[in-house]
């Protein structure tokens, strides 16, 4: 298992960026490697979701979220055919009308074989880019809202 954190500052209402990363179904859109999206079950405290990633090999994954608007998105791996963990979470806060600092976390395990230090080293290099996919699809979408600054 490898986890990792990431936290920024984004130039993108809180309520917009939670738009972004609460639209699932958008994903394949500007998510890396992956190509479908499928929402299974919807309630109003978070979604069952299946995703397919084309890496090195297809990752097929269902996660079920745990959703607060305005506050944070939580995930925790139901099923899959290589990952033996996928749980992770956003948190926000409102640092203005237009500012909101993002905290991203990731844990992930596969089901095979991993060096611990390559799957550190994976986690830590897709952690920062899965990140910045998200807040340029967040400053794309609502641009005058200006560009995101790293904050560690």
């Amino acid at each position: 298992m490898a986890q990792a954190t990431e936290q920024t500052i984004v130039r993108v209402s809180l309520k917009d960026f939670y738009s972004v990363i609460s639209d699932y179904g958008r994903y394949p859109e500007f998510v890396d490697g992956m190509t479908e999206c499928s929402i299974l079950e919807r309630k109003k405290t978070g979604c069952k979701v299946k995703f397919v990633l084309d890496l090195i090999k297809r990752v097929d994954y269902t996660i079920q979220t745990v959703e607060k608007p305005g506050k944070s998105l939580e995930w925790t791996l139901l099923e899959s055919n290589l990952l033996k963990k996928n749980n992770g979470s956003w948190f926000l806060k409102a640092l203005g009308a237009e500012e909101t600092e993002v905290t991203y976390s990731l844990e992930v395990g596969f089901g095979l074989f991993v060096p611990g230090f390559i799957m550190d080293q994976m986690t830590k290099q897709m952690l920062p880019k899965m990140l910045a996919s998200f807040v340029d699809r967040a400053e794309t979408l609502f641009p005058a809202n200006g560009a995101s600054k790293k904050r560690k």
